[in-house]
């Protein structure tokens, strides 16, 4: 029982009102079913329309968005004497489902998708999608309020679920193709998420813990709301967000920051710092060919890491001399050796520029042991073979 001044309080609503509100749920309630469920069908069909090549994860992706808020509640609530998955209570649901589908995304010609997407047919199409989301709110929240009595978690998550679970699946595989236009519905929460937490909220407060209006009136309340705000936003063709101002109070008084609105689509530019301090010049091939110039082959050499030791003098190249060059005659071969003395020094250089003698196994000696001659004993050559004995040796 509501304490004596919240039940003084549902006294001041006039009687008009609270039949009023009854009579528009008892309305929303009575509207076929089947047309209800055509028109929503064709709305949630016409979503993501860059997977019409994938036909599979488009049939699986646009259903679980229009149905996945009945589907993860069913699965929570687990009682399907109350709450049975949609897809196993009936053949209508995926048969009407897979015959819309087919009819907007691949029909000869594409006729039906333009027609739909004419404002007037599109504002009944969801508005058909608003009633029967407004209506899983309100059963979820009963049906949580009778399975678990005086849980208040149980209303307001299952009324929560039922009114953006969809989006969350979705956002979830848009996230797995990277098809995700900005932040996920939970990254950062919008009109839905926030809308169906209000909606349920508002509705058990009203219904059940102040009980201000009976559960009827509420309902009818809360339907009517959602439904005048989805003619709005397709006639005006605005967000008309009348929750923003709500959370904006909530996370000022709460200390929480709001997430951000929207992704950053724009790509973070990573600083590279260069030599010079130009980083946005380092960043790119282009930007390092721009900050160093290509030096000169008639500037000095570069000086050598070991500064104040006598240079070694250079071995003579044991390559001979191409025919082109000795016809060439003098002036080539210097050209050759300026070049090479314009080579900066480098800690491997010397070692990649000094010839590397293979000896050729074809061309190895073979030495007889006969012809062998041993030093006398008691010299110091007498202690280890000679290099010819270990060939020799090698040989036999």
């Amino acid at each position: 029982m509501a304490p004596s001044f919240l039940a003084e309080i549902a006294s001041f609503v006039p009687k008009e009102v609270i039949h009023g509100l009854s009579s528009a749920y008892w309305f929303w309630t009575s509207l076929p079913f089947t047309w209800v469920f055509i028109g929503h069908c064709l709305f949630c069909a016409m979503a993501v329309p860059q997977f019409r090549n994938r036909f599979l994860v488009h049939y699986i992706l646009t259903f679980l968005w229009g149905n996945g808020g009945g589907l993860t509640t069913a699965l929570l609530l687990m009682a399907p004497q109350h709450a049975s998955l949609s897809i196993f209570a009936s053949n209508e649901i995926l048969g009407l489902w897979t015959i819309c589908w087919w009819i907007v995304n691949y029909f000869p010609g594409g006729s039906p998708y333009t027609v739909l997407d004419k404002p007037y047919i599109k504002v009944f199409v969801k508005s058909c999608t608003a009633l029967l989301r407004a209506l899983l709110i309100v059963g979820r929240v009963d049906l949580a309020v009778k399975l678990y009595p005086g849980v208040v978690a149980a209303p307001l998550i299952l009324g929560t679920l039922a009114g953006c679970g969809g989006r969350l699946i979705a956002d979830a595989l848009l996230h797995g193709y990277a098809e995700m236009p900005g932040m996920a519905e939970l990254t950062s929460p919008g009109f839905v998420s926030r809308s169906a937490f209000m909606a349920a909220t508002t509705y058990y407060l009203l219904g059940y813990v102040l009980q201000l209006l009976p559960a009827s009136a509420a309902a009818g309340l809360l339907v009517t709301v959602l439904m005048l705000h989805s003619f709005a936003t397709e006639i005006t063709g605005k967000p008309l967000d009348f929750t923003e101002p709500v959370a904006e109070a909530v996370h000022t008084l709460t200390r929480i920051d709001l997430p951000p609105p929207r992704a950053m689509l724009q790509a973070v530019k990573r600083h590279t710092p260069g030599r010079g301090g130009g980083g946005s010049a380092a960043a790119s091939p282009a930007g390092k060919a721009k900050s160093t110039p290509a030096k000169s082959p008639t500037k000095s050499p570069a000086k050598s890491p070991n500064k104040g030791k006598t240079p070694a003098k250079p071995k003579p190249s044991a390559k001979a001399p191409s025919d082109a060059d000795a016809g060439a005659g003098p002036s080539a071969a210097a050209a050759r050796d300026n070049e090479a003395s314009n080579v900066p020094a480098s800690p491997t250089a010397k070692f990649a520029s000094s010839p590397v003698k293979v000896a050729s196994p074809a061309k190895a000696e073979v030495v007889k042991a006969s012809d062998v001659k041993l030093p006398a004993e008691g010299s110091v050559a007498a202690t280890r073979p000679r290099r010819t004995t270990r060939r020799s040796a090698a040989v036999a």
